[in-house]
């Protein structure tokens, strides 16, 4: 009698541990920092961003709840992997092995670009064209396209460890401009209601197309995913979504 109840309470592991996971509910990556206006909590606790605004529509449509979380980095891969999540926004391009997940068509473009002061506005064609500029980077980014120019000082670098100081620094004149992603220092500009005065560069330092990285077994959700992304951009609805958040000119 014990054996079998043993070997029934064996068998009935597996149900228990897949029960919270399956293809009606994703485990979505919020991060562990917030991140607006991409992804982030409200003071009521409530989940919102472009990333998860554009993933709760079109989750919706098929009938697929979203339990938001928080993960760190170093921690979003083998969760991942393991299947204690399903989803985290990424690029192709930051993802050491994309071949193992299925990704979403580009939602939002993520554009780094220069914030100059608007009295003294920094525009550029070629990254030749900011020689000798003094320019703001955040303190442990990675900027491939400028590293030749760090490296052999062909633009003078100020790091700090935060948009807002970048934005501040502008104000005080510490450099002509930074390199502050586009949507993120737009968001931050319009909290403040400093939109006027500052100018955002036309020419891109670099450029991702920004994405949700799923895990392979919901494939078939990223197709339908994918199908329902293109209505909601020829309805202008990711341009509705973006525009919650910034000021769109």
């Amino acid at each position: 009698m014990i054996i079998k109840l043993l070997l029934l309470f064996l068998l009935s592991l597996p149900v228990l541990v897949t029960a919270s996971i399956d293809d009606k509910t994703i485990i979505f990556n919020m991060g562990d920092k917030e991140y607006p206006p991409y992804m982030f909590f409200g003071e009521n606790g409530q989940p919102q961003g472009i990333m998860y605004d554009v993933l709760h529509v079109l989750a919706t449509k098929q009938e697929v709840k979203i339990i938001p979380v928080k993960m760190s980095k170093q921690r979003v891969r083998v969760s991942l992997d393991s299947r204690k999540l399903d989803a985290t926004p990424r690029a192709i391009e930051w993802e050491a092995n994309p071949e193992h997940y299925v990704f979403t068509d580009p939602i939002v473009l993520q554009r780094d670009v220069l914030f100059s002061l608007q009295e003294q506005p920094v525009e550029f064609n070629y990254l030749e064209e900011l020689k000798n500029q003094t320019i703001i980077l955040r303190k442990n980014y990675i900027y491939p396209t400028l590293e030749n120019f760090i490296n052999n000082k062909i633009i003078q670098v100020v790091y700090t460890n935060s948009e807002e100081n970048m934005l501040n620094m502008l104000k005080h004149k510490r450099a002509r401009a930074a390199v502050i992603s586009e949507h993120v220092g737009l968001w931050l500009l319009k909290q403040q209601n400093i939109r006027k005065e500052f100018y955002v560069s036309e020419g891109a330092i670099d450029e991702v197309a920004y994405r949700i990285m799923f895990t392979q077994s919901w494939v078939g959700f990223v197709q339908r995913f994918n199908k329902e992304l293109v209505m909601m951009k020829k309805q202008g609805k990711v341009k509705a979504i973006v525009g919650k958040y910034i000021d769109i000119q």
